[in-house]
């Protein structure tokens, strides 16, 4: 078995547009153990790239290397009795040779000191070549896809108004929302598989700003959130978010300088963040393979992922660089980060960096891919200075929130925020 099944389906392909069709959706050249099979079907790609349907003629006219092979795949295809049992023994094959493969890989890293990291993404990286092609499991029906949204639409008009998704905003003493609650009511809380970007310049509080949204889902509202950072120390990260919620000035903790008063309030804080289900990674050569690798870990640990942050993408790696411009490298980061939220089910908030002119490298492509894209930016004024001449005049406190896109609602309206930059505490206003 193998050999006349991987004929089978390029002869399939050649013969019925269905099969052809199939073939160039669900298999890849690593389906194929023969060489000249692998070199049939690369040639029937770029056929089909240029909008024609391959033909065997056409294909044995213009690459006589190539009859043998052809006319063996189209005699096998018209022999055969079942196509879709064909089609079905070479996913089958190739799905054992890559369980194969992982299995000799496993036993090699096992043989010397390894982190459970570098096998998690060793899986990752043959376990989806195995599994590729099992595409029914995404196909709905229109009568469940109308079911599945009049079963939501029912559910929703029990509680009308409340937001559905994971809250950036939390009610304070008394019923008063706090956070960022027009936020919410833009995104109508995170969904699983939602990708939201917030962008800052260099400086300017992104990475502030998502430890705030982290506050919010994990201390106050006890939601499961994962935050990867690629270049701040552990200490420091728990200091900026004990400043944010005791409003101890965070520079005080790095010199000592904190009263009894404040340090009991720094304990109350203490007790009761290490009871929270946040977990905090620093990795400075993080990349989109480790992030998934990561997050089913903490999944597995947890048993839910309800917001990963990745903070941030411009110091991500991808494994894929090769002649790759940097705003096309941070293009591919971003839609493997879209594609881990929608397959793990979760969502992500990624922080991008603005350059000098304000703008967002590759944002075209990486716009695409997100369900929100927001810009934090400081708000500006013009004034005079003595001279009489007109100058920009930056604020250090009064921030906005400016919506990019928003997928499920309008980007009307930006989002005023103040800053209190001692605290690291962003709120809106």
């Amino acid at each position: 078995m193998g050999l006349r099944e991987e004929l089978a389906v390029v002869g399939h392909a050649l013969i019925n547009q269905d099969h052809c069709e199939h073939l160039m959706a669900e298999f890849t050249d690593e389906h194929f153990v023969n060489k000249e099979i692998q070199f049939l079907f690369r040639l029937m790609q770029e056929i089909v790239s240029s909008g024609r349907r391959p033909k065997y003629g056409e294909i044995i006219a213009n690459h006589t290397h190539l009859i043998g092979v052809a006319g063996q795949a189209w005699e096998e295809a018209k022999a055969s009795l079942d196509a879709d049992k064909d089609f079905e023994s070479v996913r089958k094959e190739h799905r054992k040779r890559c369980y194969r493969k992982l299995a000799e890989h496993m036993m090699r890293l096992t043989e010397k000191d390894f982190e459970e990291e570098e096998a998690e993404s060793l899986i990752e990286s043959i376990i989806p070549h195995a599994t590729q092609g099992k595409t029914d499991e995404y196909m709905v029906s229109a009568e469940k896809g109308a079911d599945m949204a009049l079963e939501a639409l029912i559910e929703a008009r029990k509680n009308p108004g409340q937001i559905n998704g994971v809250r950036l905003s939390y009610d304070a003493t008394g019923g008063a929302p706090v956070g960022f609650q027009s936020l919410d009511y833009t995104l109508n809380g995170l969904r699983g598989g939602d990708l939201i970007m917030i962008a800052a310049e260099s400086g300017h509080g992104k990475t502030a700003l998502a430890m705030n949204l982290t506050r919010i889902m994990s201390y106050h509202n006890g939601r499961s959130v994962y935050y990867l950072n690629t270049e701040m120390d552990i200490t420091q990260m728990f200091q900026r978010w004990a400043a944010m919620a005791t409003r101890i000035e965070y520079q005080n903790f790095e010199r000592g300088e904190v009263t009894d008063g404040e340090m009991e309030r720094y304990m109350e804080w203490h007790e009761k963040v290490r009871k929270s289900p946040l977990e905090v990674s620093r990795i400075p050569s993080l990349s989109p393979k480790l992030t998934k690798a990561l997050a089913k870990r903490y999944m597995r640990k947890h048993g839910k992922l309800e917001a990963l942050i990745v903070d941030y993408i411009g110091r991500m790696n991808h494994e894929n660089v090769r002649n790759m411009a940097e705003y096309q490298i941070l293009s591919a980061i971003t839609k493997e980060l879209k594609e881990i939220a929608m397959e793990l089910d979760i969502p992500i908030i990624a922080l991008a960096q603005l350059n000098a002119e304000g703008k967002l490298e590759g944002a075209k492509k990486m716009k695409n891919e997100c369900d929100g894209l927001f810009f934090f930016r400081p708000k500006t004024t013009k004034s005079k200075n003595e001279e009489g001449e007109t100058i920009t005049v930056t604020s250090d406190s009064e921030y906005y929130l400016i919506k990019e896109k928003v997928r499920r609602g309008s980007t009307e309206g930006a989002i005023h925020c103040e800053f209190h930059k001692k605290y690291q505490f962003i709120r809106e206003v």
